[in-house]
């Protein structure tokens, strides 16, 4: 059961990605974006771009994953163009489409709550980590924070 359970998030998680696979431009970079995403939500200890590129990436000319494949995803995190406004918009599309229905019941609604987070960190190869105040750790220390919208019934 835990399987079919996983298979049909795997769906579901691709069928969201079909949203807003248009924002990021050409095919390469829909197909990074795709490989991402894949190695974002893996069970892989170390998601920087290396890892990532080196698990998940399309194996190119039949060879293995290797250099190439490293420097195109590090290439996309760091200067890749896409269509914020955009996505936004998608987001929220999305967000009403999934959860707004689920709610129509409820006196109150659907309301969406934005909070952020921090999260320590002790080296210096993840995207945003600086000196700055982790509500965890409740001092300034090294962390990364992440922002986080939440629907609320």
């Amino acid at each position: 059961m835990t399987r079919d359970i996983l298979r049909a998030a795997a769906r579901n998680v691709e069928r969201y990605f079909q949203n807003f696979h248009s924002v990021f431009g050409r095919r390469e970079s829909q197909g990074h974006a795709r490989v991402y995403l894949k190695g974002l939500l893996s069970s892989t200890q170390r998601k920087t771009c290396e890892a990532i590129a080196l698990r998940f990436a399309e194996e190119t000319d039949g060879g293995p994953r290797g250099e190439n494949e490293v420097v195109a995803m590090q290439s996309f995190i760091t200067q890749g163009k896409w269509a914020a406004d955009e996505a936004m918009r998608k987001v929220q599309a999305a967000f009403a489409e999934e959860l707004l229905p689920s709610c129509e019941g409820w006196p109150i609604g659907l309301v969406g709550v934005l909070d952020e987070s921090g999260f320590e960190k002790s080296g210096t190869e993840s995207v945003g980590v600086a000196r700055q105040y982790c509500g965890r750790l409740g001092k300034v220390d090294n962390c990364q924070v992440g922002v986080f919208l939440v629907g609320v019934t």
